[in-house]
């Protein structure tokens, strides 16, 4: 998907940043603007990725009816590159995709989160179909518990389609943008900063 791709989010949140993209956008006439989409974020204290490795270091590996592929970002390289957003003159009035320039399979993604928590995975079949009735469970459960979460059945919808790529041509071109952080470094640095929080269990005692 490139940025000048008819932008229809799927679920809120989408919409939520589209109107925010569409209000900032509407000042450019008064004060520069620059719109930066990131893809799937990940970092040491991010938690939209949290789940999975928790998942995985209690031996289960979530399986799709279809393999998905998603572009993502180390939360340092998605700094390094809104900054060199909006700092370019050439990018204001415009709006940059600042991702990785490759898109990994969700299969490779969580290879690399099971090695991170030292387990072996157990497919953890996840039909299409189903995930809205499991998303209702899960966010009834969050609401008991007291969890102010983003509803996941709202995440549910982001997760159905098997491509989120986001074309960086323009980044590359405009910023000289390019990710610098490899994902095994990434993912073994995002796994350290959850043990340390304790969020996940150390290697040694995963169950």
């Amino acid at each position: 998907m490139r940025e000048d791709h008819p932008n229809e989010p799927l679920g809120e949140y989408g919409r939520s940043k589209r109107a925010g993209e569409r209000h900032a956008l509407a000042q450019a006439g008064s004060i520069p603007v620059t719109v930066v989409r990131p893809p799937v974020v990940y970092g040491p204290r991010d938690t939209g990725v949290l789940a999975f490795f928790q998942i995985a270091a209690r031996g289960f590996r979530p399986v799709f009816s279809n393999e998905k592929y998603y572009s993502i970002i180390h939360v340092s390289d998605l700094v390094r590159g809104t900054l060199l957003a909006g700092e370019s003159e050439r990018a204001v009035g415009r709006i940059y995709h600042i991702a990785n320039r490759t898109a990994p399979s969700f299969s490779e993604l969580f290879r690399l989160i099971s090695a991170e928590v030292g387990r072996t995975t157990r497919p953890l079949p996840l039909p299409t179909g189903l995930l809205p009735l499991v998303a209702a469970s899960v966010d009834a459960l969050s609401a008991a518990l007291g969890l102010d979460l983003r509803p996941l059945r709202d995440k549910v919808k982001d997760i159905a389609p098997d491509y989120w790529i986001a074309d960086t041509t323009r980044a590359v071109a405009d910023l000289g943008f390019r990710a610098r952080i490899p994902l095994a470094e990434g993912f073994a640095e995002t796994a350290r900063g959850y043990r340390r929080l304790g969020w996940i269990p150390r290697m040694d005692t995963a169950v």
